[in-house]
């Protein structure tokens, strides 16, 4: 029987850049450079043939010699998934064919993910407690749906207050201030040209969403990312585009109009606003529109092109609001939407051509003022 040849160093090297260092078994991708339990460094990787080295090794046949160091040949593998491809029991599920299969689908991922241009993005998360709800943002989800772009910075711009008390009746202000001294930070990155575009997480309290997008503005090309209410922490920010939906209808319907300078805005995207909910903030003298769609759901927005959608639209009532009322006058807003389209809505807003905004939370089940936003 021939002698088994040794698998040289730079066949080894091959290996492991191709797959990433990663176990190629399709499904498994176990970082192989550290112990998972332990998390000490070392090599955890098994050279799995997939024609055996041997004719009479898993799989062999009467190619096994020539193959023995063929890089083509050899798989990166976690100990369990080697022990799993070559069990006698699993022969025939595991041939050659399929085994070909996993190495080429593991590298072309590899390839896709790591032969693409950079492809920075600054990644920016807010959240903060909403009510007596803890909010996490698990990294995970983010990364996942950020892909093939990858943070320039690992958690730099990342801000949350629920480890804070955060008391929805008092804490605006302090609550505002954080986000400034955020974007402050992202402004002096931007100054020094080493912001990439933004991807921007967040959830929270809507005015501070909105507050949150407004301070980010338009002028540094990013991405809102939009949380889905399904429970898969994994795919938390990836879009369903793979639905097959009608687009969303936006539409502003004027409500009440008169010719003073006080408007109130209702955005009724993910829940109806019935004048009961705004009743005690207006009196006569407020015009009154509504942007909304047909059916109003907190499960609405499933794709990119909803977020655009949207964002021509909430510019369309504002230029129309200052057309009918002029550009000096007070607007009142009034969210129910979801919270990729609060702070879409923010960056809209223009400080050198929009009025006066001011947002309403309801506290204590009113609409109570709680930031306002003074371009004048």
């Amino acid at each position: 029987m021939s002698e088994r040849k040794s698998i040289p160093e730079h066949i080894k090297v091959k290996i492991w850049s191709d797959s990433a260092g990663r176990c190629q078994f399709d499904g498994c991708n176990k970082p192989l450079w550290y112990n998972g339990l332990t998390f000490a460094d070392g090599n955890f990787a098994e050279l799995a043939h997939i024609i055996g080295a041997k004719s009479d090794g898993p799989r062999g046949n009467e190619d096994s010699l020539k193959l023995q160091i063929e890089p083509s040949n050899i798989m990166l593998l976690c100990r369990e998934c080697h022990k799993l491809v070559d069990d006698k029991l699993n022969k025939t599920k595991y041939s050659s064919d399929v085994l070909i299969s996993m190495k080429k689908k593991h590298e072309e991922r590899v390839s896709f993910l790591l032969g693409v241009p950079r492809n920075q993005t600054t990644v920016i998360t807010y959240s903060c407690k909403i009510k007596d709800r803890f909010i996490t943002l698990d990294t995970e989800s983010i990364y996942n749906a950020i892909l093939p772009n990858y943070p320039d910075n690992h958690h730099d711009y990342w801000l949350t207050i629920n480890n804070k008390v955060f008391n929805p009746l008092y804490d605006w202000k302090s609550a505002t201030v954080e986000i400034d001294d955020l974007c402050n930070k992202i402004e002096s990155k931007n100054i020094n040209s080493t912001l990439y575009k933004l991807s921007i997480f967040g959830i929270g309290p809507m005015p501070l969403l909105f507050y949150l997008g407004y301070k980010l503005g338009d002028t540094i090309s990013g991405e809102v990312y939009h949380a889905r209410r399904e429970n898969i922490p994994e795919e938390r920010f990836n879009w369903n585009e793979e639905i097959i939906s009608e687009n969303l209808n936006f539409s502003i319907d004027l409500i009440k109009k008169s010719s003073s300078k006080k408007v109130l805005i209702a955005l009724a995207i993910s829940d109806y606003i019935e004048k009961d909910k705004y009743e005690s903030i207006i009196d006569e003298s407020f015009s009154v529109y509504n942007l909304s769609i047909d059916k109003p759901n907190p499960s609405c927005i499933t794709r990119k092109s909803d977020l655009v959608s949207f964002g021509y639209k909430f510019r369309e009532v504002l230029n129309l609001v200052q057309k009918n009322h002029g550009k000096d006058c007070e607007i009142h807003l009034i969210l129910a939407v979801p919270a990729s389209i609060a702070i879409s809505a923010g960056r809209i807003i223009l400080p050198t051509k929009d009025p006066e905004i001011n947002l309403y939370e309801y506290l204590n089940g009113n609409p109570e003022n709680v930031i306002t936003i003074n371009n004048k």
